[in-house]
């Protein structure tokens, strides 16, 4: 631990030496000087700083936080199947995905990070990816849950990774690491615990 404590600090004074040598190169008039701060920018071992956050990220354990971080996006996405069942009783399937957008863009307005310029060239992929990955799916949940239960709808959508994996491995033309292929049973296994569960 205390190796890649001393490594990481490293790191961080390379990259500040780094910032300091460019600014230099900058200001720099002097063909000498430009040339001789080029090649010691050059000379620079960043390779070893790579490393060092892969192994720090392979070696570290997950914090509470981490854990936090991870089972939060779980439980909200999971839960909004359920609470789209619960709003089919008051509203029209049509009015669920405006009413999710809205209150979406409402609690994002108090997110300040998650606020920057767009420029406009990506404003056309930014539509693009609106309709397909929100617009569509968004609206066709509340429309499937009219005729199948929240946890069947649940579960195709969390199947999503299982068909990505099987058709990429498809396109690819080679199977996952074993350790894929582990995560991909474990999960298959789920789907239909849940679906057997759904037929009673």
């Amino acid at each position: 631990m205390l190796a890649l404590i001393d490594r990481h600090h490293c790191c961080k004074v390379r990259r500040a030496e780094s910032r300091l040598l460019m600014a230099s190169l900058l200001k720099s008039s002097h063909s000498k000087v430009r040339r001789a701060t080029i090649e010691r920018c050059a000379n620079q071992p960043v390779s070893n700083d790579s490393s060092a956050r892969r192994t720090a990220a392979e070696v570290a354990p997950l914090q509470p936080l981490d854990w936090l971080l991870f089972l939060t996006p779980g439980v909200v996405w999971g839960s909004s199947f359920y609470f789209i069942s619960i709003a089919l009783r008051s509203f029209a399937p049509g009015m669920i995905t405006p009413m999710r957008v809205v209150l979406g863009c409402i609690t994002l307005t108090f997110v300040p990070g998650v606020r920057a310029p767009v420029p406009r060239s990506a404003w056309r992929n930014i539509v693009l990816l609106a309709l397909v990955w929100l617009a569509v799916p968004l609206t066709v949940f509340p429309y499937a849950e009219q005729h199948v239960s929240s946890s069947v709808t649940g579960m195709l959508n969390g199947a999503t990774p299982l068909f990505v994996a099987m058709v990429a491995g498809v396109i690819a033309r080679r199977l996952p690491p074993w350790g894929q292929i582990v995560g991909l049973a474990i999960g298959c296994i789920g789907v239909v615990l849940i679906a057997l569960r759904s037929e009673e």
